[in-house]
């Protein structure tokens, strides 16, 4: 079947992926630095030790530890000399390549312009759905009955709809967030509820809002509400 391949470099991807690979390499580069340097001390490891540390320092940092040669020199009397690493060359164009990334289609009749489009609401799409099937308790899916599996798949589109509509609403006024974004800027905004119990012995229940800070203020009035403060109470008659 033919298909149409885009090699597309995400310059933002890039950045974050040096800035990630660097913090990792620099942590496992010191860290044999480190033991290195605590050979040259009085009582200094015998070689099997300084392998064995050597060993643990590979599998804790395996996300880079693939691109160093490590030596532990054996020195007099089975004691360790030295501790020595070099880069690989051959993880130099690995991190030229780390913000790229190779997208593949059957649709060979599209611009590279679409195919990318297509797959940046792809993710955003299935970033949502991860996101709302944890919320709404809909992963996972349990049902063995036809008609509540569809039931079940209806709830979250229907939810990923509501979704869509309020991210439309943003949008229009520049407001281009994800789902997850949208949330952590809501967070702090919640309703609490506190139950005390009154002289007569009978419980009361008051719920109030917090105040929205600034970010969630812009999003309530972006997607078309009125931020309002809620307060009440409720005596329990019983």
């Amino acid at each position: 079947m033919p298909e149409l391949r885009v090699y597309a470099l995400s310059e933002g991807r890039l950045l974050t992926a040096e800035s990630i690979l660097k913090r990792h390499r620099e942590r496992f580069e010191g860290a044999l630095q480190a033991l290195h340097e605590g050979l040259s001390k009085p009582r200094c490891m015998k070689l099997e030790t300084v392998q064995r540390k050597v060993g643990r320092l590979v599998e804790q940092h395996r996300k880079v530890s693939a691109q160093y040669s490590v030596e532990v020199v054996a020195g007099e009397q089975g004691k360790a000399a030295a501790v020595r690493c070099s880069r690989k060359q051959q993880h130099g164009a690995a991190d030229e390549a780390a913000g790229a990334y190779l997208l593949r289609t059957s649709h060979v009749e599209w611009d590279a312009e679409r195919v990318l489009r297509t797959y940046w609401d792809l993710t955003e799409v299935e970033a949502t759905f991860r996101s709302l099937k944890s919320e709404l308790g809909l992963r996972p899916i349990w049902h063995q009955l036809d008609r509540r599996v569809s039931t079940h798949l209806f709830v979250a589109v229907l939810a990923y709809h509501a979704v869509h509509l309020l991210r439309t609403r943003l949008k229009a006024r520049g407001l281009h967030l994800s789902w997850q974004s949208i949330r952590d800027r809501l967070e702090n905004w919640v309703r609490v509820t506190t139950t005390v119990q009154a002289a007569d012995g009978k419980p009361l229940c008051s719920r109030q809002d917090v105040r929205p800070g600034a970010e969630a203020f812009e999003i309530a009035r972006a997607a078309g509400l009125v931020p309002r403060v809620h307060r009440r109470r409720i005596r329990n008659a019983d």
